[in-house]
Formats: C-alpha cells, structure tokens, sequence
C-alpha cells in the first residue's frame, strides 16, 4: 500500500498547496449541520484523520488511515437523529468530505486520496457501518460494508453539476470526469 507521508512523493513533492483553513472550513460545515454531538464529533475525528493525510509529516500508510478516517463511524452506533435517514448521515457526510478533498485539493493528492478510497474498500468484512446497525436499504437485514462504497455513487452523481451550470469551468468539469472515470477503474464508484 502506499504510503502518503512526504516519501511517498520521492524527490518531488505534491505541487501545490492546501490551505489549512479548508480543513478547519469543513469541520465548521459539517459540525454545524447538526445539533447531535455524537454525528459532530464522527465529523471532527474523520477530519482529523484526513488531516494526518494532508499534514503527510506522519508516517501513514494509506491503510492505516483508512481505518483511522472509517473508525468513528465503524464503532459508534447510529445516531438518533430523528431522521429516516439517520443511518446514513455520518457515511454520507465522509463521502462528501472526501469528494471535496478530490476535486478541491491540487491534483497532486489525487492518487493518494483515491489510494485511501481503495484501501477503505479493503477493509475486513467485519469491520461494520455503524457496528454492523446500519443496514442495506434494499435487503434492510444486512449490515453496510466499506467494500461496497454505499451511497458514494450517489454522493458523487448529486455532486456532479454540468459546466452548462455555470458552476464549474470547462476544465474543472473535465478534471472531475477524469476523477470520475479513475473512481470507476479502482471501484470505488460503481
């Protein structure tokens, strides 16, 4: 597995630059969106996870931060929201986090970012959404798994505006169908 501290990058490192402030931008948005402490605080460790990424002075694999950024949501029941959806929440909202990071950080961290994805779909059967309480919505009786990537499909596609919007330039459109057409070859979006 690949190992995404500065190393990782040999000689030549990411070009580019992420300004700390998007991490800290991302933990406001989605902190604020619920008043539940417990979705609050999956939030601010998945971020923090994702941060060790970003800082890449820590020596981590890929694998070990795919366990450290799934963790919060794999031992932690699902939080009573008073939603229908309330299992879904907090998987919904690492999904969104992480689509951010592809498409908004500079293009030199995409491998390793898709790395992590990857790595996440290798995760053990065992380790479970929610403590395996978080179920699939066809069958409702079996436990969500990270293998599968559930909902990231539909994170990505509602995620997705046409260049016709006027909210993506031609070339950032562009640069999101090559990420798109990279997701589907390491089966991440199906």
């Amino acid at each position: 597995m690949a190992s995404v501290n500065k190393a990782s990058h040999g000689a030549n490192p990411p070009q580019g630059h992420i300004n700390v402030a998007w991490l800290d931008a991302k933990r406001a948005k989605y902190s604020a969106s619920s008043e539940n402490e417990t979705l609050r605080a999956i939030v601010r460790e998945e971020i923090d996870a994702l941060q060790l990424f970003y800082d890449r002075d820590v020596k981590s694999t890929a694998a070990e931060i795919a366990r450290k950024i799934t963790r919060p949501i794999s031992t932690s029941p699902v939080p009573a929201l008073g939603t229908y959806s309330d299992e879904t929440v907090a998987l919904i909202t690492l999904w969104h986090v992480l689509r951010e990071a592809l498409v908004e950080w500079p293009s030199s961290y995409e491998s390793d970012i898709l790395n992590i994805l990857s790595a996440i779909g290798q995760l053990p059967k065992s380790v479970q959404i929610h403590n395996g309480e978080a179920t699939d919505a066809e069958t409702g009786t079996q436990p969500l798994i990270w293998d599968t990537f559930p909902y990231f499909s539909f994170v990505w596609s509602e995620s997705m505006p046409e260049p016709s919007t006027g909210r993506l330039s031609q070339e950032e459109y562009a640069r999101q169908r090559v990420i798109e057409a990279r997701l589907k070859a390491t089966r991440v979006l199906h």
